[in-house]
């Protein structure tokens, strides 16, 4: 009797390792995709409504979530690379949306070495525009960096990332007048000039922090 089972636990065995081998290979249910890009998250016929705008800005606030400060090799190129900029901007996303190559990418990697950077630091001087702020109210976030805005509206907070040529930076779009401007890191004033709803911001000649300088302006 047990060699009969064994005889046909072999059978069954040898049989299954037949159809197996007969079986014609099954192709990936998500095959690799190439030249993936990631400009269009959604239809542009999606669109939030009023109360599921309001919903979701009461659930940020609820959340405590502030902002999320991370930066890596694509900082150094701030968004472009030779001449290409690719819209949206999305600096993460640089090395896919300007089609660069691994071995362009590590040379940019070459020259990240942010041993001076504390973020701790940066955030007890110019925490205020991170805390308990809401994101940029403007039209179009600005070439030169960002802007946070105060939940009660009357206070713009400038994001100066990249330092201009120009020695000024302008905020467009504002529809209140500035009644005064700081700098956060040294709590000198800004010398600053508006015309209609465009500001212009008098910079030093150098940045007052390399990575991100903070100009506080009141309404």
């Amino acid at each position: 009797m047990k060699t009969t089972l064994l005889s046909l636990t072999v059978l069954m065995a040898s049989s299954l390792s037949l159809l197996a081998a007969e079986k014609p290979a099954q192709k990936s249910p998500n095959p690799s995709k190439k030249n993936v890009t990631f400009e269009y998250r959604f239809d542009d016929s999606l669109q939030q409504t009023p109360d599921s705008i309001a919903r979701k800005e009461q659930w940020f606030y609820d959340a405590k979530f502030g902002a999320f400060i991370h930066f890596g090799v694509y900082s150094v190129l701030e968004g472009a690379y030779q001449g290409r900029v690719p819209r949206p901007r999305y600096a993460e996303w640089i090395q896919v949306n300007a089609k660069m190559s691994a071995d362009e990418y590590h040379e940019v990697a070459k020259g990240f070495n942010p041993v001076d950077f504390d973020a701790e630091e940066w955030v007890k001087v110019n925490g205020e525009s991170i805390y308990g702020t809401r994101r940029n109210p403007l039209p179009n976030r600005p070439e030169w960096g960002d802007c946070t805005v105060s939940k009660d509206g009357k206070t713009l907070y400038l994001h100066i990332l990249k330092w201009p040529e120009s020695g000024t930076v302008s905020v467009e779009g504002l529809e209140s007048k500035a009644t005064s401007a700081r700098f956060l890191a040294n709590g000198e004033k800004a010398d600053f000039m508006q015309d209609g709803n465009t500001l212009k911001i008098t910079l030093p000649a150098k940045p007052l922090n390399q990575y991100d300088t903070v100009v506080k302006v009141l309404f």
